[in-house]
C-alpha cells in the first residue's frame, strides 16, 4: 500500500511539473528525466554560458574598420591644375615680328604668334589647344594641316607655303582658322584680333562625299605618276568648270559632260571608276577646300601623246606641269 501510494503522489508530482513547465515532455530516456529533475529548485540566472575553447577557437574575429582619413580631398581645381598644359610657345624663326594675340576681347600670351614673310603664324596644336580641341595636326613641310577627317591648305593658291618647325609646328592663321570655322579677324598695328565660336567643321560639312568620291578617281586617272602639283593642277581644272557658265556646275556632271565631244578621256575608257591613289584623295581634299593653282585654267592636255590642235589654236597657254600643258 504504501507502495502504491509513493506511485500516485510521484505520479501527481509529474503531472504538476509538465504543467508548470520544470521538465520536457520531450525528454525520452531515464537520464534526460533524472537531469531534469534535479535542477528543479535551482535558481535560475539570465547569465550566458561559458565559452569553451573549441568554440573560441572557431568564432569569427571582428571586421577590422578603416581609420577614418584626416586629410582633405583633392579639389577638382588642383586635379585640373596638374594635368593641365599650357601651350608651348614658338622660337620666333629670324626674320619674324612677334604679334599681340587676342581671340574675343581677351589677351593670349606673349610670344605666341608672328609675321614673317608677309604671313601670320601660329603653333598648330597651340591654337587648337585655346579651344580645348585636339583634332589639330600638321609635319613640318607640308602643304597642308589636318583637322579630323579634313586636309586644309597652308595657302589657297601657293603650294610652297608650308608648315615650319619653330620648336613647335607652326602653320598660317588663314588655315588655322579655316580649320576652325572663323572668318572674322581684325589687324591693326601689331595686333590680331579674332572674333567669333570655333565649330571646327568635319569634311561633311564643308563639301559633299559625292564630290570628293569622283574628284579623286579624275585625278588619279588623268594624273598618274604626275607630281602632286600636277595633281592638284589637274583638280584645279574640275573645280574651275563648275564655276563656268559653259561647263555643268557639279563634279560628276563635269567629268562626264559630252557636250561638243568627250571631255576627259578616262569616263570613255572606264579607267575614272578604279580606286584612286592616297595622293589624288589628298589633292581632291585640298581643292575642295579651296585650293586653286590658277582660277583661270580650263584645259590641259598630255602634249606627248596628244595634238590637242583645237586647244592650243583657241585657247591662251597658261603653264606646264610635268606633261601636261595647261590652257584658260
Amino acid at each position: 500500500m504504501h507502495k502504491q501510494l509513493l506511485t500516485t503522489a510521484f505520479a501527481a508530482f509529474l503531472g504538476l511539473a509538465l504543467v508548470l513547465g520544470i521538465i520536457s515532455p520531450t525528454a525520452e530516456s531515464e537520464g534526460a528525466f533524472e537531469t531534469t529533475v534535479e535542477t528543479v529548485g535551482e535558481e535560475s540566472t539570465n547569465a550566458p554560458s561559458p565559452v569553451t575553447e573549441e568554440e573560441e577557437e572557431t568564432a569569427p574575429a571582428p571586421e577590422e574598420t578603416e581609420a577614418p582619413s584626416t586629410t582633405e580631398p583633392e579639389s577638382e581645381e588642383t586635379a585640373a591644375s596638374e594635368i593641365k598644359k599650357e601651350p608651348s610657345l614658338p622660337t620666333l624663326p629670324e626674320g619674324a615680328k612677334e604679334l599681340s594675340l587676342y581671340i574675343n576681347g581677351r589677351a593670349i600670351g606673349e610670344g605666341f604668334c608672328f609675321e614673317k614673310d608677309g604671313l601670320i603664324w601660329l603653333p598648330v596644336e597651340g591654337f587648337g589647344a585655346l579651344f580645348e580641341y585636339g583634332g589639330l595636326s600638321a609635319e613640318a613641310g607640308n602643304c597642308y594641316i589636318t583637322s579630323g577627317d579634313r586636309a586644309i591648305p597652308c595657302s589657297k593658291s601657293d603650294i610652297e607655303v608650308t608648315v615650319i618647325d619653330c620648336g613647335v609646328l607652326c602653320a598660317p592663321l588663314e588655315a588655322l582658322l579655316s580649320a576652325a570655322g572663323l572668318k572674322s579677324t581684325e589687324i591693326v598695328d601689331d595686333e590680331i584680333c579674332i572674333w567669333g565660336v570655333p565649330t571646327f567643321p568635319k569634311a561633311e560639312d564643308v563639301y559633299g562625299e559625292e564630290d570628293l568620291y569622283w574628284l579623286s578617281r579624275i585625278i588619279s586617272a588623268e594624273s598618274r605618276g604626275e607630281p602632286f602639283i600636277g595633281q592638284l593642277a589637274v583638280g584645279t581644272v574640275v573645280i574651275n568648270r563648275t564655276g563656268s557658265d559653259y561647263y555643268p556646275d557639279t563634279i560628276y556632271g563635269v567629268i562626264f559632260d559630252r557636250v561638243g565631244g568627250v571631255q576627259f578621256t578616262p569616263a570613255s575608257t572606264g579607267s575614272v571608276y578604279r580606286d584612286p591613289t592616297e595622293s589624288s584623295i589628298l589633292a581632291a581634299k585640298l581643292c575642295l577646300e579651296g585650293f586653286s593653282l590658277d582660277e583661270g585654267i580650263l584645259f590641259f592636255f598630255n602634249s606627248s601623246i596628244a595634238a590637242g590642235s583645237w586647244i592650243t589654236s583657241n585657247r591662251t597657254y597658261t603653264m606646264t606641269v610635268g606633261q601636261h600643258d595647261f590652257y584658260s
